[in-house]
């Protein structure tokens, strides 16, 4: 447990947390099911799905004129299947896992196009997947179905033929809560921190087409753990900031913009209050009106 979170962090929680969050995963199927009705809608069709969706707490700053700015410079428009974190965890090779999450406040960026592989229906138990005549949607229906084979989370008794991976993910997560290890015997609980399971979903089932790179801080790990073996499954983006060894290589960048610390001119900021979000605001519309 500690490759996620610290022992005095977890310490500071009340029991039953870490099991306690199911909501995003409800809202990525409620938001997924309100578009799949737009688009079934003919007059809405072409615009129905945005550009970029931001998955973000409700104390968390956004710098909107920089987030313009920063997608702007991605080779590829955002029908291509590409996320991005605010701030990325990523556990290195030598501890004994190859994951990565979203440290969930930071927020979370789609592009379009994996909206659309969040919505896209998987039928895994006939060839409709390997049927598209469209390479790389069949590429990732192939590939969904892979991962749901392996049900490294348990999800695959929630599978229903036809579902999409928001679908899945909402119906993984309307299991019941986990109460205690005596429940073990009879039932298959959900209990995971909404940001290690978005990362599951997000890296796993290739919601993203966006292989990202980053940089091991010793050579000894590359080798020794066939770090190119694993690039495939790192599939969120870390521009924004990234908590990992060496930070001279790999930058935290934004992750440290938490609490107090937001200067001026922040792209994206944490656990703010109400009065330091109008602040900030306010500081950055005065230096607008001044260029």
């Amino acid at each position: 447990m500690n490759h996620f979170a610290k022992n005095e962090y977890l310490k500071s929680k009340k029991p039953g947390w870490l099991c306690a969050q199911k909501r995003p995963l409800y809202a990525f199927g409620k938001l997924i099911r309100f578009y799949r009705k737009l688009l079934n809608d003919e007059e809405n069709a072409d615009s129905s799905l945005p550009d970029y969706m931001i998955l973000v707490d409700d104390d968390s700053y956004y710098n909107m004129d920089l987030f313009q700015q920063f997608v702007k410079s991605w080779e590829e428009d955002s029908s291509f299947p590409r996320i991005e974190a605010g701030c990325l965890i990523k556990q290195p090779l030598h501890v004994g896992t190859n994951f990565s999450h979203p440290f969930g406040g930071f927020g979370l960026i789609l592009s379009r196009g994996a909206i659309q592989n969040l919505m896209r229906p998987l039928h895994c138990n006939s060839n409709t997947a390997a049927s598209s005549s469209i390479e790389e949607t069949s590429s990732f229906l192939n590939h969904a179905c892979q991962q749901l084979r392996l049900n490294w989370f348990g999800e695959a008794s929630a599978f229903r033929e036809g579902m999409s991976v928001s679908d899945l993910m909402d119906a993984h997560a309307s299991r019941e809560a986990y109460y205690g290890s005596d429940a073990l015997s009879t039932s298959f609980p959900f209990c995971f921190h909404s940001d290690w399971i978005l990362g599951h979903y997000m890296n796993h089932y290739h919601i993203s087409s966006h292989v990202t790179e980053f940089k091991e801080p010793d050579p000894f790990y590359v080798k020794a753990y066939d770090y190119h073996r694993y690039m495939p499954t790192i599939r969120m983006g870390w521009s924004l900031g990234i908590l990992y060894e060496n930070k001279k290589k790999n930058p935290p960048r934004n992750c440290y913009n938490d609490g107090e610390k937001c200067p001026v001119g922040s792209q994206i900021c944490h656990h703010l209050t109400t009065k330091q979000l109008k602040d900030i605001y306010d500081t950055e519309q005065r230096i607008s009106k001044k260029r």
